[in-house]
């Protein structure tokens, strides 16, 4: 669920400032919504700052979905704190549902059938501990393997956006990098942002009249 923001900030009026608070939501947001509190009063002065502040943190935490981990060589990495880079990920999945059993002469039986082609497959033999990741020809129903099941891998490829939060080099050299998702629109300009200045996408309560 996303949530409201409750932002605290600093109204000076003469020599006692005083602390106001706004809370923000999304267009769509339930008024019941889980409240995130956070004071910023001590650098806040304004109702703007406090409201883009609130804004921020409301759309962060509904599109930030992740964070990664993952290791490159120095000669790869031309990365920096705080910069955004896309990253292509493969994505494996072997799709239990979609299954079958081939018998002695190699037929196949599985539902739907199988067109002829090549499919990716684990394949297991009944007998052995270990289960195969190979590619299995199809011809006319059958199959050139025998007396096993399996079931067929499906597989995709998305890239997405993230952003660098830190950098450190490992014990053999390489850099290790972490990252958060950062999503952006087809012209790479950032989802987070998009729409702050369009009043009907949000919700401001505790609004100085």
């Amino acid at each position: 669920m996303a949530p409201r923001a409750n932002r605290s900030w600093r109204l000076v009026q003469g020599l006692f400032p005083v602390v106001r608070e706004v809370i923000v939501r999304e267009a769509g947001v339930e008024n019941f919504a889980p409240i995130e509190s956070i004071d910023i009063s001590d650098f806040a002065t304004s109702e703007r700052h406090a409201v883009d502040r609130g804004k921020w943190e409301c759309k962060f935490r509904r599109l930030v979905t992740h964070s990664i981990k993952f290791k490159t060589t120095p000669s790869q990495a031309s990365l920096d704190i705080g910069g955004v880079f896309k990253l292509g990920l493969e994505t494996t999945t072997f799709n239990q549902p979609q299954n079958g059993a081939i018998a002695a002469d190699g037929t196949i039986t599985s539902w739907p059938p199988l067109a002829d082609g090549n499919y990716s497959v684990l394949l297991w033999d009944g007998a052995s501990t270990s289960i195969t990741e190979t590619t299995m020809s199809v011809q006319g129903g059958a199959t050139n393997f025998s007396n096993s099941v399996f079931c067929i891998n499906s597989g995709s490829t998305n890239v997405q956006t993230y952003k660098t939060q830190s950098l450190s080099f490992d014990e053999d050299g390489n850099i290790e990098v972490e990252a958060i998702h950062f999503p952006t629109n087809s012209n790479d300009e950032s989802l987070i942002v998009d729409g702050f200045d369009n009043d009907s996408n949000w919700i401001l309560e505790g609004l100085i009249n």
